[in-house]
């Protein structure tokens, strides 16, 4: 791990070595996180926020995602789910999915931070994974568009498992 300085806040890396690069990257996801979003509308629809949970289950292929919680916009909140499926052929590679099958990314963690885009016509995608340490990590999406204009940040630390009695 590495120490790095934004402004006034230090925060613990996950160090990206020559080891650390070609490592298989699925058990590193896999269990249950607490998720939190931000989601920042830069046309003047302001911010919604997220909160709920995230889990990635190994599959035999794969591993699938599952997110629930409640948005909250303005003073509306509505129940909120999403599923993907991330594949990694290359352990260091997460190639994801939507839940129809439909390419998303695909973020290469040998890099840090690992960067990735979608093309959606008339939509770009941007994309940014980092690991943050073993018990978190972002995925940051800068959204631009003709009608969008907005970044996503998520944050997800890992939900801690009770101690059996």
């Amino acid at each position: 791990m590495a120490q790095e300085t934004i402004g006034s806040l230090t925060k613990q890396t996950l160090k990206i070595t020559p080891e650390t690069r070609r490592r298989d990257w699925r058990p590193y996801f896999e269990g249950v996180w607490r998720l939190t979003k931000t989601i920042e509308h830069y046309n003047g629809a302001g911010t919604a926020t997220f909160d709920g949970s995230a889990e990635f289950t190994r599959n035999e292929t794969a591993l699938s995602y599952s997110e629930s919680g409640a948005m909250r916009i303005a003073d509306m909140v509505l129940a909120s789910e999403q599923k993907q499926n991330w594949r990694f052929p290359n352990f260091h590679v997460a190639e994801i999915d939507f839940a129809d099958g439909r390419f998303l990314a695909a973020f290469d963690l040998s890099s840090d931070p690992a960067h990735a885009t979608h093309d959606c016509p008339p939509d770009v995608y941007r994309g940014t994974l980092r690991p943050e340490g073993p018990e978190q990590w972002r995925l940051i999406w800068r959204v631009k568009g003709p009608r969008k204009d907005y970044m996503s940040v998520a944050v997800y630390r890992r939900e801690k498992t009770p101690l059996p009695d």
